[in-house]
């Protein structure tokens, strides 16, 4: 059965056929790995970002 990654799709399909072989649509499988990729991107910019921005009081 070709379906999404759904947690509630993979259940059912076992609980009805569970001698059923489960298959992942690419599609889904990219926009998955995609939105990994954004989160690990947004937090590895977090810090260079606020130390971009930080304020230094200057002495002299």
């Amino acid at each position: 059965m070709a379906m999404d990654m759904w947690q509630g799709n993979i259940n059912a399909l076992r609980n009805w056929l569970s001698h059923a072989a489960i298959i992942f649509d690419s599609f889904h499988i990219v926009q998955n790995y995609s939105k990994i990729i954004a989160q690990v991107r947004l937090k590895a910019g977090r810090p260079m970002r606020i130390s971009a921005t930080c304020t230094c009081s200057r002495t002299s």
